[in-house]
């Protein structure tokens, strides 16, 4: 089972409490900083510029109010024995024009995408933590205004696109 500090404590809160959330704040926080030398470097800097705010204020970069654009499951090469599977995430950046967020997670071994029943939408990122399980092994939850993405993959890699029009 995988450290879960803000998707419990702040998401799926009936009553908004404001220490409660500081201090789930300051947990994860305290976890990834103390968990960086465990961490892929690639997933610590994607945390780092994609995190809500830091001491330098919000990045332009930041996944918080990015619209998802599109979820593509890619399936295993016919002549892969292995069956792995990767899972690419496109967002929409809201913070600069025609920019786009793409994430990248390669040899999923477990993942699930739940929708709210009465909506027919995902919404923009409410909320993100990535955590490494147990065994090693990268894991990203985030929270959509009415979906949830869970992925749990060996590798993580993104990119930023700019897109000249």
């Amino acid at each position: 089972m995988t450290m879960r500090f803000l998707l419990e404590n702040i998401i799926d809160v009936k009553k908004f409490d404001v220490e409660k959330e500081n201090r789930a704040y300051r947990a994860y926080c305290k976890y990834m900083d103390t968990n960086r030398h465990r961490l892929p470097r690639n997933v610590y800097k994607f945390w780092k510029e994609t995190w809500l705010a830091g001491p330098e204020g919000a990045s332009e970069w930041n996944l918080h109010d990015m619209l998802l654009e599109g979820i593509e499951i890619l399936p295993p090469a016919l002549h892969d024995h292995r069956r792995e599977i990767n899972i690419a995430i496109r967002f929409n950046n809201m913070a600069i024009q025609n920019a786009h967020l793409r994430l990248n997670y390669i040899h999923v071994t477990q993942y699930a995408l739940t929708l709210e029943p009465e909506w027919a939408a995902h919404g923009s990122v409410s909320l993100h933590e990535i955590t490494l399980s147990k065994d090693g092994e990268i894991v990203h939850e985030i929270a959509l205004d009415f979906s949830r993405i869970y992925i749990h993959c060996k590798k993580f890699t993104y990119t930023k696109e700019i897109l000249n029009v």
